[in-house]
């Protein structure tokens, strides 16, 4: 009766302990690489913190305390597994952990955007990294935002031009307009994917602000600023680009902030070329 109650016991045991949710997950990966697709081989470093990047120790749903130290696993042509905490079971929940990788060329060679990654067994949908208690780091995505078009070529004529033909090749029209010669004018874009207008400049008006509506995301327009019937501009001309999106131009612009300062007794046109990233108008103004 003495070896049934102790294996009563054991079988009771077993099974409490079988029926306790699953306290850790496996991450794994394949394809760990550079940008040129070579595997990469290394260590990685899974450091358990805060949301803050505080080193943190946490408990694991009924398991003991785990401690701030960071958990180390080999990366071999770009594969490794690892096993470790379900982070939707922690306490305090949902903690974080910073991954970073070292190489023998590089100490930091996972970059930003790994600071708080938190592996978990319960997906929270099919496009989730993690599924059924595995993890596929291959899948995951850096915690950064979205990085704006940069054009920094000074041949952004060349650009304009290369993408123009390749628009309307497509069939699709080019949205044009002539601007008034006003102190305060308005492009509309009409949300075409591309559109172009013309500003005329004359002696009248000195300072003008130019406005853009009917943007769209992925939009690309050019603004024509050039003197009125190829007639020379006597007096010094300011051109603001105003409302309508965040203007950042490219190094080597001609610009003052968001202003186009032309000079006096000018008889050439500028271009301004920009691609709107649903935020900021990237792009360049060309004389």
């Amino acid at each position: 009766m003495k070896l049934i109650r102790i294996v009563l016991i054991t079988l009771t045991m077993l099974c409490l302990y079988a029926s306790l949710p699953a306290q850790t997950v496996t991450v794994t990966a394949h394809y760990l690489s550079d940008s040129a697709g070579n595997p990469v081989t290394g260590i990685l470093h899974w450091q358990p913190t805060l949301a803050n990047g505080t080193p943190a120790s946490y408990r694991v749903g009924s398991g003991g305390t785990v401690t701030s130290l960071p958990v180390q696993v080999n990366v071999r042509a770009g594969a490794f597994t690892l096993t470790i905490a379900d982070t939707s079971l922690t306490s305090p929940a949902n903690i974080c952990f910073k991954v970073t990788l070292s190489t023998v060329a590089n100490t930091s060679a996972l970059g930003p955007g790994y600071n708080c990654v938190q592996p978990h067994s319960v997906a929270v949908g099919s496009t989730d990294w993690c599924q059924a208690g595995v993890c596929n780091f291959d899948d995951y995505t850096p915690n950064l935002p979205a990085l704006p078009i940069a054009y920094v070529s000074p041949d952004l004529m060349t650009a304009w031009n290369v993408q123009a033909a390749s628009y309307i090749g497509a069939g699709n029209t080019i949205t044009q307009a002539t601007l008034t010669d006003a102190a305060t004018v308005t492009f509309n874009t009409a949300g075409s994917m591309m559109s172009v207008a013309t500003l005329p400049l004359s002696n009248t008006v000195s300072t003008r602000t130019i406005n853009v509506t009917g943007l769209v995301t992925g939009a690309r327009f050019g603004i024509l600023i050039n003197p009125q019937n190829s007639m020379t501009v006597q007096v010094a001309q300011t051109v603001n680009f105003g409302s309508g999106c965040t203007w950042n131009f490219a190094p080597g612009a001609v610009t003052s902030g968001n202003a186009l300062n032309i000079p006096p007794w000018t008889n050439w046109s500028y271009f301004a070329y920009f691609v709107y990233d649903g935020t900021n108008c990237i792009g360049m103004v060309l004389d």
